[in-house]
């Protein structure tokens, strides 16, 4: 199969659902004011792909289509406040891991 991308190399801020989780309630506990909650390390989409491959075993070559006028080529959390009170546990890569083995077992898909 292809996977459609509009360049490859736009970026997205990824953090693992416990991570999340986890700093919404120490920093609701003990922080006050407006927190961004993310990694601060954007992965771009290309980088996704090799993890995918590299996780299945495949070699998926991605199908680059032209960007709309208003895309936005990145998104990143600036998590400083939140890394003074949490600490993220789960690297990107493996945050995808155990979402493909759960989708791999999942009955419904």
């Amino acid at each position: 199969k292809k996977i459609d991308l509009t360049g490859g190399e736009q970026e997205r801020d990824f953090i693992y659902i416990d991570d999340c989780a986890n700093a919404i309630v120490k920093l609701a506990e003990e922080a006050e004011g407006v927190i961004d909650v993310g990694s601060g390390n954007p992965i771009s989409f290309n980088k996704i792909v090799g993890v995918i491959n590299n996780v299945l075993g495949t070699d998926i070559k991605p199908k680059y289509i032209p960007k709309p006028d208003n895309y936005v080529n990145e998104t990143c959390a600036h998590p400083n406040k939140m890394l003074e009170y949490y600490q993220p546990k789960v690297s990107f890569e493996q945050d995808m891991k155990e979402v493909i083995c759960e989708l791999q077992s999942s009955p419904q898909l």
